[in-house]
């Protein structure tokens, strides 16, 4: 019997985090043992994880420090994840924290693991120069876990790269596909995080509605398969199934489906390039719908591809920062739905910034950068 490999998942009690957990309870079992888990603030979750899974260690935010350490005597804890990841080292890590916070333990993850899983889209819009140099240093694979992502990187490992024209990746359009974006402004936060297709966090499923979202990963497939935005192709695919597309120089396409389910993605990326997994008819009674983008219904998509554009990443990562910011003043009630178009464009044109030398100069940079927006 072969041995488990040792597994770390960063954002635990998040969406991806609970579904790789989910994974590991029921299908692989018999594959993985937690090394740790790293989770914010939610007790309750990382409680019941803690006491399921037996982690060697776990580290969480301040917040919940004490508590957890009044709780479990036989786990180590620790408030800061660079300690925790330098000490811990993993065949697999699933790196799923959500949002720019996932950038400031990206190096010495990568520095412990064989395999980094990559859910933070954020750690790959604006720290990929620095993700690369690492992964060459310490030998570390890096698979991407987004649908899309995971998708092309799957296709594009059974095809010569030589006979491409194009590649492509699909939105499901959110909640508020056909309509006008001006109309939205009076929408509540719940409704806009209300996907009618995935099951995501807040922060995604807002993203997916602004389609903040697509313009991140259509700069995560410009970072990770070293391409120009002219050459990515972006379209609406209502029902999820179909998640990317390859165009090539014959005149034919290749795409990659599956069912809109994050575990198929996580299960490929924390297994590989050993997981195989049972046939599925996808398509049997599916009608699939294709449609273009359209300006007037997600307008910050249209201003994210002339960032793309631009091939500059102090400006993917203004871009990214401005609309994080956004959201969570949205969410807090602060400003309106259609507010966060005017927080991401008044960013782009005031601010600006010299290239970091350092991930430790893109942290302070992108807390300036934060101060800054918090402003508008």
């Amino acid at each position: 019997m072969l041995s488990k490999k040792k597994i770390g998942i960063l954002g635990s009690t998040g969406s991806i985090g609970k579904s790789a957990c989910e994974l590991i309870r029921t299908s692989l079992r018999d594959k993985f043992t937690i090394e740790y888990l790293l989770c914010e603030k939610n007790f309750e979750e990382i409680s019941k994880q803690i006491i399921e899974f037996k982690p060697k260690a776990v580290c969480v935010s301040p917040k919940i420090f004490s508590q957890v350490s009044a709780l479990f005597h036989d786990v180590e804890i620790f408030e800061c994840p660079d300690t925790m990841l330098k000490k811990y080292k993993t065949d697999v890590t699933l790196h799923a924290i959500s949002g720019v916070a996932g950038i400031k333990c990206i190096l010495p993850t990568i520095s412990g693991t064989k395999i980094l899983a990559l859910a933070n889209k954020e750690s790959i819009v604006s720290a990929w120069n620095f993700i690369q140099e690492a992964s060459i240093e310490y030998g570390t694979q890096i698979i991407p876990v987004d649908s899309e992502h995971n998708s092309l990187y799957r296709v594009l490992e059974i095809i010569n790269p030589d006979s491409i024209v194009k590649l492509g990746i699909t939105a499901s359009g959110g909640p508020f596909f056909g309509k006008k974006f001006s109309s939205l402004s009076d929408i509540s936060p719940q409704y806009a995080a209300n996907h009618p297709v995935w099951k995501m966090g807040i922060k995604n499923s807002i993203d997916s509605a602004t389609m903040a979202n697509k313009v991140l990963e259509l700069i995560e497939v410009m970072q990770l398969f070293s391409c120009k935005e002219e050459d990515i192709d972006v379209m609406i695919n209502r029902q999820s199934i179909v998640h990317a597309n390859v165009w090539l120089k014959s005149g034919g396409m290749l795409s990659f489906s599956s069912k809109p389910d994050m575990k198929f993605h996580i299960a490929h990326a924390i297994m590989f390039p050993e997981h195989e997994e049972a046939s599925e008819n996808i398509l049997q009674n599916t009608m699939l719908e294709f449609h273009e983008i359209k300006r007037d219904e997600f307008p910050l998509f249209f201003i994210g591809r002339e960032v793309a554009k631009t091939q500059n990443p102090i400006k993917f990562t203004i871009f990214n920062v401005a609309n994080e910011v956004a959201v969570q003043k949205f969410f807090s009630n602060q400003i309106k739905y259609t507010d966060i178009l005017a927080v991401v464009e008044n960013s782009l044109a005031q601010l600006n910034y010299t290239s970091p030398s350092s991930i430790e100069d893109l942290v302070k940079m992108i807390e300036e950068i934060k101060i800054k927006v918090n402003e508008y």
